[in-house]
């Protein structure tokens, strides 16, 4: 079964709720289907989670996606995440059959604060 968690901080701005966002991930992770529907283009999904070479060093991103890989019961699994401004993240985790969106109000932080919420409390909840 595929799980979706839905984070919210205590003043989100209303751009997407978190419900939305996480049927964003989910539609990811099940392939482009939706309620038995192909509404997405399964190659879309896997080109846009493809690492695309950046100038940055060690930034890995494709199409809309950046990719991270976390620690979880000892070894590394790979997540796709969605970034918007203020911490607005729809993170997949394919391996696990987790998305997890979160919503906030953090205007000038990096991706740190949700890495800890996803670290911390998240992926150690996750059999």
């Amino acid at each position: 079964s595929t799980m979706a968690l839905a984070v919210a901080s205590p003043n989100p701005i209303p751009f997407w709720a978190p419900r939305s966002m996480g049927k964003i991930g989910l539609l990811y992770l099940m392939g482009g289907q939706w309620k038995g529907q192909q509404i997405l283009d399964p190659g879309w999904i896997n080109y846009s989670w493809t690492t695309f070479p950046t100038i940055y060093p060690g930034i890995r991103y494709g199409y809309f996606w950046w990719h991270q890989q976390y620690g979880h019961q000892g070894k590394q699994i790979d997540a796709y995440y969605a970034d918007g401004w203020g911490q607005q993240y729809i993170i997949c985790i394919p391996e696990l059959n987790l998305v997890v969106a979160i919503i906030g109000s953090n205007y000038n932080s990096p991706f740190q604060v949700s890495s800890r919420i996803l670290n911390q409390f998240v992926l150690p909840a996750v059999k």
